[in-house]
């Protein structure tokens, strides 16, 4: 692990986002499914920097695709195109995914728990506080708390678009401060980052968010998302005060080495409102409202 370390064990001065981990109380952590689903042993890279946050204050929460394409690859002669399909591919790909999580997260000495979200979470009122409670809850007592949208009874065109979206709407609701994207890319490129002279875009404004056009996609396709789909999701965190990174779960510290060499894409959100949300986070919960939906801005 790397260990030019100078602020609480945190990367200080070697740019945004070294900094924006060092801030960060809440994490909200997406994985696609081309680093969650991969023959290779990615997820164990990935739960020892969840230890790594872990030993420096931070709170984790994941949100893990990979379900359908390891159901897919486990019974290709399902189908996988129609929500059928998928729904069926859902079912049988969970109990690998979480098996799976389960024996990394616990050789990296964590103990990690499944939290499953309805479609109808994001109209009912009484939802997102009682989500943010209990992943505050499981924060507390050392858990790391791996989310999914629960596929198996997904109603197309009710549900979140994919699990992008559903880290954005996380993010809001639990007030994180942060929101990282592990893909199998090391973040936006302006043009197919196969092509050579592919450049990485490390930092993006919020403005530029609207204009940006990325070049390539992730490379395994086995998501729904794409780059497209986590530039959209950044732009809604940020506009609730969350900074987001977008950087390769596919590095041997996806998390604490994209921090130290920058080797990643950073959309900060906006000074005020990273402050308001930083001074008063949960202002809606304590007022016992309902949390205004992400996806709505």
């Amino acid at each position: 692990m790397h260990e030019p370390m100078t602020v609480n064990g945190l990367p200080d001065g070697v740019g945004t986002p070294g900094r924006l981990v060092h801030q960060a109380r809440r994490i909200v952590v997406k994985v696609g499914s081309s680093v969650s689903s991969d023959d290779t042993d990615r997820w164990g890279p990935i739960a020892a920097d969840m230890a790594w946050l872990h030993e420096r204050g931070k709170q984790v929460v994941i949100v893990a695709s990979g379900a359908v394409a390891l159901g897919r690859a486990a019974r290709p002669s399902m189908g996988h195109r129609s929500p059928k399909e998928r729904r069926a591919c859902a079912s049988v790909g969970q109990m690998r995914l979480t098996t799976r999580l389960q024996q990394r997260f616990e050789a990296a000495g964590l103990c990690a728990a499944q939290v499953l979200v309805r479609h109808d979470d994001r109209v009912d009122p009484a939802a997102a506080p009682r989500l943010a409670a209990l992943l505050d809850d499981l924060c507390a007592d050392g858990v790391v708390p791996i989310l999914n949208e629960d596929d198996c009874h997904r109603i197309e065109g009710a549900c979140f678009a994919d699990n992008d979206q559903l880290a954005a709407w996380v993010a809001q609701v639990w007030a994180a401060q942060l929101l990282v994207f592990l893909t199998d890319v090391d973040g936006v490129f302006d043009r197919d980052p196969a092509n050579p002279d592919a450049q990485l875009l490390r930092h993006l404004g919020v403005a530029a968010l609207h204009t940006v056009h990325p070049g390539g996609a992730e490379a395994g396709g086995k998501g729904t998302g794409g780059m497209r789909s986590k530039i959209e999701a950044a732009r809604l965190a940020a506009g609730q005060g969350c900074s987001s990174v977008i950087a390769s779960g596919a590095r041997p510290a996806p998390i604490s080495g994209s921090a130290l060499t920058g080797r990643c894409t950073v959309i900060e959100a906006a000074p005020h409102l990273a402050d308001r949300a930083d001074h008063d986070p949960r202002p809606t919960r304590r007022a016992g409202e309902p949390v205004r939906d992400v996806m709505e801005a």
